[in-house]
């Protein structure tokens, strides 16, 4: 209702805005649409700050839009307080959301010439905000599914508990079994159905500015001004807690917030430590955490969860047992070139293990290099449906989203493509996360992983590089302790492959990386110069594996 008022094309948002619009003092029934109803809108002038400074206009707000000083637009927004009955939103509101907009403008192409003549510009530019802030990659503005929903309100209850630990222990200690966690859920509604139209207005000002951090900060505003008016016995929330219980006193509190709009953002953004980055870890965690639940069935992690006699991360003494996951007629294959250099045997005939990669839309590979890849991996992996975990594309460049979004996975593909084209990756066939695992000494152990680990290059070579000990019975002494590092990881870089070198090395940044040969595979260096920059790096796993 809000982001369809009187809304004008972007391109003539700085023409467009009267000097009539620029007071504080329009009606109120000139501001909103005929649609809406104007008649309880209490109207409160407030001044920007402390020092009554003028409130800013939209032509200076767009100033800064213009050339990039989000920062200094953030704490304009927080601090001027304009009036509902201000017509700035009617062009500050599409403004702050065309700034997210990702890729080709929206009112590009035949098909907005349409939508124009036939729905005119007030629907068409409300599609625009909105598709702007579904499509925006920097920043989350809006969640899709049912699994992001529980995502937000768990993120909602772990901020709570760590940052107003005690507005959280008011909650919890005021609520019935169960519902002490379940409170949560209706987050969005202490905001969106519950809070004074003065304040909701304030707060959809910064949050189409900065994102979904603004809800997250305003629940956090919310749960600690309740704690403050009802933790004493004999207040007035105390009694309606005792008398209708927590939930509908809470309720009743957002709608009646007793502090002012200024107030209750100085409250929200007075949060120490809660910063964005520290946000966005916390739900990807959250997010990892109830994918895996339902990907993996068990979150132990004791163990690896490789079959078929393969040796495990907590077994490194017997590295050396043949992998009995190949099939017969891979394995005579794999007998056909003992000379590791040489290129891999080709595909071998397609079967119905290779429709799952119909889902598959890689950056990276076209269809006939992902036949070939899928025809590489172990027969039984290829009947499971492949997921897109992670890609440098959509979740940006760092380890440690990397790790979030990856490590309960087992087995992973990783396929890079190199800023000069190469590409090439490896199959990995144990858990990230057992890169935290300690051996009976309390140290935690620097490689991991099992010999159905495997490297392979696609551009410009053509070629599967196995372990070395797949052609060796394991009391053959050429598959010496260098030859047995499959994987390595920690906070600064991830590997594939040791010994004498390493087969692929990354750094914390997922940017430069660089290749050798290596002992546990036999590969020559997987690009021409031995040193990369990453392009473009998929992760994928596999659902049921």
């Amino acid at each position: 209702m809000l982001v369809t008022q009187s809304l004008s094309p972007m391109n003539n948002l700085p023409n467009m805005l009267s000097v009539l619009e620029e007071e504080s003092n329009v009606d109120i029934d000139d501001v909103f649409p005929p649609h809406v109803d104007t008649t309880n809108i209490v109207i409160h002038p407030e001044s920007p700050t402390s020092k009554k400074q003028a409130l800013k206009t939209f032509n200076e707000v767009n100033v800064l839009l213009q050339s990039g000083r989000k920062r200094e637009v953030k704490l304009i927004i927080r601090d001027n307080a304009w009036p509902l009955n201000n017509g700035i939103r009617a062009q500050l509101w599409p403004a702050l959301c065309n700034q997210h907009t990702h890729g080709k403008n929206m009112l590009d192409g035949f098909y907005w010439d349409m939508v124009n003549q036939v729905f005119g510009t007030t629907e068409e530019e409300c599609y625009h905000c909105m598709a702007s802030l579904v499509a925006a990659k920097e920043k989350m503005f809006i969640t899709q599914t049912k699994l992001l929903y529980e995502v937000t309100w768990k993120t909602v209850e772990q901020i709570t508990k760590k940052h107003v630990k005690s507005a959280a222990v008011h909650l919890a200690r005021h609520c019935s079994g169960s519902r002490a966690e379940r409170i949560y859920m209706d987050w969005t509604w202490w905001i969106l159905q519950l809070l004074p139209f003065q304040h909701l207005v304030r707060v959809m000002d910064c949050f189409l500015h900065e994102g979904i951090k603004v809800f997250y900060r305003v629940a956090m505003a919310i749960v600690l001004l309740f704690y403050k008016h009802s933790s004493a016995q004999n207040s007035e929330w105390m009694n309606e807690i005792s008398k209708n219980g927590i939930d509908a006193a809470l309720s009743k509190f957002c709608r009646q917030i007793p502090v002012t709009p200024a107030k209750f953002l100085r409250t929200a953004f007075g949060v120490r430590a809660l910063s964005s980055a520290y946000i966005s870890r916390v739900f990807l965690r959250t997010e990892m955490a109830l994918k895996s639940r339902s990907v993996l069935g068990s979150r132990s992690l004791a163990r690896s969860r490789s079959t078929d006699n393969l040796p495990t991360s907590q077994s490194q003494v017997n590295i050396q047992m043949m992998s009995h996951t190949l099939t017969i007629r891979e394995k005579e294959c794999e007998d056909t070139y003992k000379d590791r250099g040489a290129h891999s045997p080709g595909p071998r005939a397609l079967s119905m293990g290779v429709y799952p990669i119909q889902s598959i839309r890689s950056q990276i590979l076209d269809t006939p290099d992902l036949f070939t890849l899928w025809s590489w991996l172990p027969v039984r992996i290829t009947m499971y449906q492949p997921i897109l975990l992670y890609t440098t594309e959509e979740h940006g460049c760092s380890l440690t989203t990397f790790y979030v979004r990856v490590e309960q996975h087992e087995p992973t593909l990783l396929m890079i493509k190199t800023c000069n084209n190469e590409v090439f990756g490896a199959y990995c066939s144990t858990r990230w996360c057992e890169r935290n695992l300690k051996d009976d000494k309390g140290q935690r152990q620097a490689y991991f992983g099992t010999g159905e680990t495997f490297l392979f290059s696609l551009y410009p070579e053509r070629a599967k590089y196995p372990w070395v000990g797949m052609d060796s019975s394991h009391n053959d002494p050429r598959v010496h302790h260098s030859a047995e590092l499959f994987m390595a990881a920690d906070t600064k870089m991830i590997t594939i492959g040791g010994g004498e070198g390493q087969a692929i090395w990354m750094d914390e940044n997922i940017r430069f990386g660089k290749t050798d040969r290596c002992s546990t595979f036999n590969n020559p260096p997987l690009c021409a110069s031995g040193d990369f920059e990453i392009r473009v790096l998929e992760v994928y796993g596999f659902a049921g594996a």
